[in-house]
């Protein structure tokens, strides 16, 4: 995809268009556990290698893991 100072750089949009439905489009790199960990449950749809994404993986299902206790008590804590 070619941009130009009048395009933007809109992946989620394009894929709504060509899918006929709704796209949201993230990365995860930066995202929070309890997201990266919901999103590495799905179905992988791209990834640059299968060793770095069974490592990014790793990484965030045990991060999600030592998080989840603290998580579940905030939530509680809501209600």
């Amino acid at each position: 995809m070619l941009l130009t100072r009048r395009s933007t750089f809109d992946p989620g949009g394009r894929l709504s268009r060509v899918a006929g439905l709704r796209v949201d489009v993230r990365s995860l790199n930066l995202a929070p556990a309890e997201f990266r960990y919901r999103a590495t449950r799905g179905a992988l749809v791209f990834s640059r290698g299968t060793e770095a994404s069974f490592d990014f993986q790793d990484r965030t299902w045990a991060g999600y893991f030592d998080l989840e206790p603290f998580i579940q008590d905030s939530l509680n804590d809501l209600l």
